[in-house]
């Protein structure tokens, strides 16, 4: 398995989790990611909260 050394991973001074969320295979999907219902809906579905 191939390491990636994110940049967030990288400057955190504490545990992380990083979640793929969603893909972008057309602009749609770009304009979906962006938008604050989106966001929010995914972090119910996750149980989290952003930073």
């Amino acid at each position: 398995m191939q390491q990636v050394r994110f940049y967030v991973k990288r400057k955190s001074s504490m545990p992380l989790i990083l979640v793929e969320t969603g893909y972008l295979t057309g602009r749609e999907d770009i304009a979906q990611l962006k938008t604050s219902a989106y966001q929010n809906r995914t972090e119910r579905k996750s149980g989290t909260e952003p930073i």
